[in-house]
């Protein structure tokens, strides 16, 4: 059979399936957006400002330094990345339970992310989340980690984290569609198949309207083709 008409023969879940397989990383789209949408624009309550007024100045250098790391040319990169992680390094261990903190630490697991240094990232990333649960950068930041544990081969830690995103934040996170697609995507890698369709048709029932809803369908409809029950 030529490659024409394999390409035909190919099903919409086929397809979908194949995608996924080969752009796991899309499926982490929300790490660059997450940084703008949500760490910059934050819409954040009155306490929690009240909490980053005390820091404002050193938060706002802080993301300029981030930003001149970013769009660093290659021959100064190397300099601005060890400068900002030593600003980072200094914040973090003199401080151990604010704003600041936590926006260091976020700031320098999105660094690690860039140089593929993801223990590190995940440790930053699942830090915030341990010293300040009640922050609203607990949620992205446990995402983040889940993605670098992910590209670290560790699948069942990524796994939990997603999970406490799921059982704990629930009700307030403004990830939990991809959250939950990729659940139920890590599942599936794993070999739970039905554990992955109980969160695929949860994810249906519960964000009709997600763009993510619509490639749990095409996996559910794709899995129990392929004989998996629940």
């Amino acid at each position: 059979m030529s490659h024409h008409n394999t390409e035909l023969k190919k099903t919409a879940s086929d397809k979908v399936a194949e995608f996924i397989s080969n752009n796991r990383t899309v499926l982490w789209i929300s790490l660059a957006v997450l940084i703008v949408a949500i760490v910059v624009f934050a819409v954040i309550d009155n306490n929690i400002q009240k909490k980053s007024d005390l820091y404002s100045d050193m938060i706002a250098e802080l993301q300029d330094d981030y930003q001149n790391v970013y769009s660093a040319s290659e021959e100064e990169k190397e300099t601005l990345e060890n400068a900002f992680l030593e600003k980072t390094g200094e914040i973090i261990s003199q401080d151990k339970a604010s704003i600041l903190v936590e926006k260091a630490l976020f700031y320098r697991g999105q660094l690690y992310l860039q140089q593929e240094e993801w223990v590190s990232a995940a440790d930053d990333f699942k830090k915030i989340a341990e010293i300040s649960p009640d922050s609203y950068l607990a949620s992205v930041s446990l995402y983040n980690g889940a993605s670098a544990l992910e590209n670290n081969g560790d699948v069942e830690e990524a796994l939990s984290l997603l999970n406490v995103i799921s059982e704990k934040y629930r009700s307030e996170s403004p990830i939990l569609p991809e959250t939950l697609f990729n659940i139920a995507r890590l599942n599936e890698k794993l070999g739970k198949a039905e554990d992955a369709i109980t969160v695929y048709e949860d994810l249906e029932k519960s964000y009709p309207s997600s763009s993510w809803t619509n490639l749990a369908k095409t996996r559910i409809i794709s899995l129990k083709a392929s004989g998996v029950s629940q």
